[in-house]
């Protein structure tokens, strides 16, 4: 599959579900160099809150900054659920400055209820910014 895309000029993500497990998802991303990440802040709150990550948060980031170039970009309340961003337990200011921008292409809001939309765009647009 992934010959298939690159010979079409195909871009194929990874994106870890709420459940994943961090040693796993790494040896996926060993075993296929050249695949990226599409990091789902929502999931990703989910694999902390449920302690299905499996290592310490900072550590897997550092260790897959590099290959996160989407983010989808909400908060994880309770399962199936994107919130606004600022709803959730996850602290994503601290893993949003663990990665590295230089390889971010695009921040995807992903919510489930549309009356968070504007307060998500605020509140990320606000952080953009301080990062200038």
């Amino acid at each position: 599959m992934l010959k298939f895309a690159t010979k079409n000029k195909v871009e194929i993500l990874y994106e870890p579900n709420g459940n994943f497990i961090a040693g796993n998802f790494l040896y996926n991303l060993e075993k296929f160099s050249k695949l990226k990440v599409n990091l789902d802040l929502c999931h990703l709150g989910m694999a902390v809150e449920n302690n299905t990550l499996g290592m310490d948060l900072d550590e897997f980031l550092k260790k897959i900054r590099k290959r996160v170039v989407y983010i989808h970009a909400s908060a994880y309340i309770k399962k199936g659920e994107h919130y606004g961003i600022d709803k959730g337990k996850l602290d994503w200011r601290k893993v949003l400055d663990q990665l590295d921008f230089s390889k971010i292409k695009k921040i995807i809001i992903e919510l489930h209820h549309f009356e968070d939309f504007k307060e998500t765009k605020k509140t990320l647009d606000r952080y953009l910014r301080s990062r200038r």
